[in-house]
């Protein structure tokens, strides 16, 4: 099964449109891979993808991205809130990490 998280940040304000997305799943060797996409919303962005021998280890790197991604609020000023999230059988740990962006504050910090 599968994961696809898209995570964004948008204050006009600020001039500030991120996107950062996180794909999971397994290759035909059996290794889990995790990619992640991040840059400026309509820009080419970057991309990451690493690869693991077993889905515990693919579960903490996502959990960890995420951990990071909702600290947005107090590193750029802007909250990522979330706009897609498909969690296949395997991902479904994953769950209660993405409940805090769910819940992210409707208003934006402005310094």
């Amino acid at each position: 099964m599968s994961l696809c998280v898209r995570l964004e940040a948008r204050a006009p304000a600020r001039r500030c449109h991120r996107a950062y997305e996180i794909v999971g799943g397994q290759d035909l060797f059996g290794a889990w891979l995790v990619e992640m996409r991040y840059g400026r919303i309509g820009s080419l962005g970057q991309s990451r993808t690493r690869s693991f021998a077993g889905i515990d280890q693919a579960v903490a790197l996502v959990e960890a991205c995420l951990r990071k991604r909702a600290t947005a609020l107090r590193r750029i000023g802007v909250a990522y809130r979330l706009r897609r999230a498909v969690c296949g059988q395997d991902w479904q740990a994953l769950e209660a990490g993405l409940q805090r962006f769910a819940e992210a504050p409707v208003s934006d910090k402005l310094a």
